[in-house]
């Protein structure tokens, strides 16, 4: 293992990495590269969610909500909780080797960690090796499959469940999705969460899953809300333009 030192929230925090793996490309592009800044958005919108923000925060007394879908080993969990002030963030990893080191990763006062599979509904699901059809990929290119299987498969979990457990102590902010194509399943159905979020950042696998038209429920999910469309490097960025 490698041991690297990221700040939280004004505290050195200790986080570990595979030797040999993807591990440490990962942590650069989300910790040193800040590949989940806000503050790349364009065009007022940073300034935008930082208003809503302390405009929320001031009037329900409560924190941001940030659900990482796809939270692989904790760098994008431990990067939105030093990066969105006072946030509890929900960190979903269905693989047990990335959930193992995440639990590892993670500072639990602000950080809750779940092994599960998001989706649109509830049942199981089985991991995927998805290095086969994307061979420069490694412990990040997992993505998760429906089954009836009642062993080596995991619980699946909605956003919906998640919001609803967590609305008493926060208002939805953020919800991060990359999760190597099963984005297909997680806006196939029951997307209600989605009108409530002012921020979904999602990587889409439409060029590693050719002719599936993988993309589709997202696009057609965000195509009907009032939300613009942007992307910075692999990622897009759906903002809500109701956010006051």
């Amino acid at each position: 293992m490698i041991s690297r030192t990221i700040n939280l929230r004004g505290k050195s925090h200790q986080f570990l990495l595979r030797e040999g793996t993807s591990d440490e490309n990962v942590f650069n592009d989300i910790i040193a590269h800040r590949k989940f800044d806000l503050r790349r958005l364009k065009n007022r919108r940073a300034d935008d969610l930082a208003r809503f923000l302390a405009r929320k925060k001031q009037e329900t007394g409560k924190p941001p909500l940030v659900v990482d879908v796809g939270a692989n080993i904790g760098a994008s969990s431990m990067f939105f909780a030093d990066h969105i002030p006072e946030s509890l963030v929900v960190a979903v990893e269905p693989e047990a080797g990335n959930y193992a080191l995440l639990q590892q990763n993670i500072d639990n006062e602000y950080v809750q960690p779940v092994q599960a599979a998001a989706s649109s509904a509830p049942g199981r699901m089985r991991v995927i090796d998805m290095r086969p059809l994307n061979p420069e990929a490694s412990h990040w290119s997992f993505r998760t499959e429906r089954s009836d299987a009642a062993t080596d498969t995991v619980s699946c979990i909605t956003i919906n469940d998640i919001y609803a457990y967590a609305e008493s102590r926060c208002f939805p902010f953020l919800v991060k999705v990359d999760i190597e194509g099963a984005e297909a399943d997680l806006f196939a159905a029951n997307t209600e969460w989605v009108a409530k979020t002012p921020v979904v950042v999602i990587e889409l696998h439409d060029w590693m899953l050719p002719g599936t038209a993988n993309s589709r429920p997202f696009l057609r999910c965000v195509s009907q809300l009032n939300r613009d469309f942007l992307y910075i490097g692999e990622e897009v960025y759906s903002v809500a333009n109701d956010l006051a």
